[in-house]
């Protein structure tokens, strides 16, 4: 009884509790695993070569001037991915709070 209340209250269907609406929801549109074997990938090489380059930019003294480079390149475009990851969510609000 409490729980066809809750489901009516909740808006979730018969069967299907909030958390997996949710997920359903957010996480799992996209089940191309095509694709998403491709951007693992691809997110995993750019990593490397991320964390690489930062490496020698700061264990060289040649590469310590490239640190604000670096990071006047990567940040801007970081948060630009971000932004329209969470705006196709509508989570967009949430990059308002960096803290």
């Amino acid at each position: 009884s409490d729980q066809k209340w809750w489901r009516a209250l909740s808006g979730a269907r018969k069967g299907q509790t909030e958390m997996e609406a949710f997920a359903k929801r957010y996480f799992f549109k996209n089940d191309n695993k095509a694709q998403n074997r491709f951007l693992d990938k691809l997110t995993f090489v750019m990593s490397v070569c991320a964390v690489v380059l930062l490496t020698y930019c700061v264990s060289s003294p040649e590469g310590r001037a490239f640190i604000p480079f670096y990071f006047c390149i990567s940040c801007p475009l970081l948060i630009g991915i971000r932004y329209f990851q969470y705006k196709k969510r509508k989570w967009h609000y949430f990059l308002l709070d960096f803290c």
